[in-house]
């Protein structure tokens, strides 16, 4: 056995041995995870197309879907394929939104298979800022931008659809960071992507005002999905990303407290029965400190248990693997470096705020085109690193799901979403073959 596998192996067991000895359960409890959520990243190089619908000469479509259920029974929809009218991406919306093709994919996805269905909101809530308007009619502005997006999966041009999606699963994400005043989540009240840059704007509310929105736009969105679903009512899931909240004695990013501006929100009146709340926590900060990793988990534990409708728990396995990770990891491998100079090259020209999302370049130079999502396959040497990250993101995935495993021996754990908002994995279907099989072990 090498050196690095030995210490890759050490290193597991130390972090599996942290998570039993400082979680607050007296007992080891055996529960068996519920929900494996499958959710295909919007900028990997298939994106969208993973939903086409089937044809009789397709059946690898078809085959690839029966073979992701027989271990995973929900789809998440990341919120970008919902944006055709490009309100929150950088990049085209043409070239991430979900077209009708894919949407009649979807519906017969979830009939044939009879998958759940999550949708990935919130964003509309850091864009319906005002320091006038009352926080019910904030609620209802960012409510009425989700529907405008989600109204192409009940109607066709203003008709009802004969067959429609079903929406089990609200994921709201980080709703609170969205708007609360001092926050610097992206698409929040206090930073906003605006002509190409984020700029810090600085219009989030107080705590009183902040709870009160986010309350008011949860039971205002249920309710208005529930009428499009023919009273089937969706459930309301809140996303947490601790790494951004000073919490159990640890700081965050953000430098705002868990504690009080969650129980401030338990105690309002206004948001609905809370099904899940799920820990978005990149494998990256686990691992670079359990400890702050376990006290986060801790305290949101303990606030849990006070919150209305007594809610689950549930982890996002997000390794948050871009493609900057894959070059900084390159730099320093000699087998990589003139990858990694070519893509640092290519990197750089996006990083230079092109309104045009896909960068080329070529002799120094930035060049912009229109060629599709995966971008960095047209730069030199680029198809050699993305490989590369693909497998680090695998096994990242790997190494953050024999944690979940474990974990679950001490904490009832209801759901694990594996989803990416990033460049890794460069392909969602070779993914969801490589998780379906790895949850079959």
């Amino acid at each position: 056995m090498n050196h690095l596998k030995k210490v890759s192996i050490l290193f597991f067991l130390t972090l599996t041995l942290l998570f039993f000895n400082n979680f607050t359960s007296n007992t080891v409890t055996k529960s068996k995870i519920k929900n494996f959520a499958f959710g295909p990243s919007p900028i990997s190089e298939d994106g969208r197309t993973i939903f086409n619908l089937s044809s009789t000469k397709n059946i690898a479509h078809d085959s690839f879907w029966k073979h992701v259920r027989t271990k995973m029974n929900t789809i998440f929809i990341h919120s970008l394929f919902l944006d055709y009218l490009g309100l929150y991406q950088k990049r085209s919306p043409e070239l991430v939104a979900l077209n009708e093709n894919q949407i009649q994919g979807l519906i017969e996805i979830q009939k044939k298979y009879n998958f759940n269905f999550s949708i990935d909101l919130g964003l509309s809530l850091g864009s319906s800022c005002s320091d006038t308007l009352p926080a019910w009619q904030i609620a209802e502005n960012a409510v009425q931008a989700d529907i405008l997006l989600l109204k192409r999966f009940f109607e066709i041009d203003g008709i009802e659809r004969k067959n429609k999606l079903i929406i089990n699963d609200i994921n709201i994400d980080g709703p609170i960071l969205r708007v609360i005043k001092g926050s610097k989540k992206d698409h929040s009240c206090d930073r906003s992507f605006i002509n190409g840059t984020w700029v810090s704007t600085n219009k989030g509310y107080d705590l009183t005002k902040s709870v009160e929105v986010v309350g008011r736009y949860m039971s205002r969105l249920q309710r208005e999905i529930k009428k499009f679903q023919n009273g089937v009512e969706p459930k309301i899931n809140i996303v947490i990303n601790l790494p951004n909240w000073n919490a159990g004695g640890y700081k965050g990013y953000f430098d705002i407290d868990l504690v009080p501006t969650y129980e401030a929100f338990i105690n309002s009146p206004f948001y609905p029965s809370i099904n899940e709340v799920g820990i978005d926590y990149p494998y990256g900060f686990v691992a670079g400190d359990q400890r702050a990793f376990n006290a986060k988990v801790n305290t949101l534990l303990i606030l849990m248990k006070k919150m209305r409708g007594n809610p689950k728990f549930g982890i996002i396995a997000n390794q948050q693997y871009s493609l900057e990770s894959a070059i900084q990891n390159s730099e320093d491998d000699p087998n990589m470096y003139s990858s990694y100079r070519d893509l640092k090259e290519g990197y750089d020209c996006i990083q230079k705020g092109k309104k045009i999302p896909l960068i080329l370049t070529y002799s120094n130079r930035c060049l912009s085109k229109e060629m599709g999502t995966n971008y960095v396959q047209f730069i030199p040497g680029a198809q050699k690193l993305i490989s590369y990250g693909d497998i680090k993101y695998i096994a990242g995935t790997i190494d953050y799901h024999k944690l979940i495993v474990q974990l679950n021996k001490k904490i009832p754990i209801e759901s694990v979403y594996y989803e990416s908002w990033y460049e890794f994995p460069s392909n969602s279907k070779v993914f969801g073959v490589k998780l379906t099989d790895l949850l079959s072990r």
